[in-house]
């Protein structure tokens, strides 16, 4: 199935960033954290993510997969980064902007993937 293959996954994954950097732009308000519900979900998703990146390693160890899961990586440990804090200072630790950037490296490395 779908779950079976690392590129469709590591599009689905790129799907959810984009996801969640929507979820965290729809948290902020003139450029403050100030719906914790959005933000939470945005950090939800990415928690998502990491859980089935670390599903992939562990099931797929051929050097192909493996190379894949570690060009998202890093990817994804910056947007995570932004959503880190559980409760959140006012001033984000990143622009809407900076996490949609984040968002579209994600999009690339699943588009080359395919």
């Amino acid at each position: 199935g779908i779950r079976a293959s690392v590129p469709e996954m590591i599009q689905i994954c790129s799907d959810t960033i984009d996801a969640a950097s929507g979820e965290f732009g729809e948290s902020l308000e003139q450029g403050q954290v100030s719906d914790l519900v959005e933000y939470h979900d945005s950090r939800g998703f990415l928690e998502y993510v990491a859980e089935e990146m670390k599903g992939l390693a562990a099931t797929h160890s051929d050097a192909a997969s493996q190379a894949l899961l570690d060009r998202f990586k890093p990817i994804l440990a910056k947007a995570q980064y932004i959503v880190a804090d559980l409760i959140p200072a006012p001033t984000p630790r990143a622009s809407v902007t900076d996490y949609r950037a984040i968002a579209a490296q994600a999009a690339d490395v699943a588009k080359k993937a395919q």
